[in-house]
């Protein structure tokens, strides 16, 4: 893929967000709803119940078409900014996520409020582990909270990155 844009959520993005959140790996790492039903897509879209401080869809730079992930900073809390993220089905190995996270890396640089990056990632999320590696960031301990594989709740760990 030659390169990503980040986006505000509209309310175009339902039908595709709905389709994406379908996904067994969607569902087995975040905690979007189980069963995540149409009402979920248009809730989050219309920003309701939104807990995020910044969120972007992930879009391909040269067709701005069918989203192909969501990206966002959750919290800044004593100048650490912690991001989350999911790449749809249909955009996974292409560098999507790699490509999204230096965007938001690049965003929070400019900020003052923040001078470093977190990422929580579940110890047998492989995938997004090397997300983080390839983006720059280290591993620097635990979470305090397991996260979820599945339905099962499994011991996180705690990536950073200085801005």
């Amino acid at each position: 893929m030659a390169g990503v844009v980040l986006g505000a959520v509209e309310l175009s993005d339902i039908p595709w967000i709905f389709d994406a959140c379908q996904d067994p790996q969607i569902q087995r790492w975040t905690t979007v709803p189980r069963p995540y039903l149409i009402e979920h897509a248009e809730s989050f879209c219309n920003g309701e119940g939104v807990t995020e401080r910044i969120r972007w869809t992930i879009r391909d730079v040269a067709v701005n078409a069918r989203g192909l992930g969501l990206i966002s900073v959750h919290v800044i809390t004593d100048g650490v900014a912690e991001i989350g993220y999911w790449v749809a089905p249909w955009a996974r190995g292409e560098g999507v996520c790699t490509g999204a996270v230096g965007h938001v890396v690049d965003y929070l640089s400019d900020l003052e409020a923040a001078s470093a990056v977190t990422a929580k990632v579940a110890s047998t999320n492989i995938a997004s582990q090397r997300v983080m590696i390839k983006s720059g960031f280290e591993a620097v301990g635990d979470t305090s909270e397991p996260l979820p594989d599945g339905e099962l709740k499994v011991p996180g760990i705690v990536f950073r990155r200085e801005i």
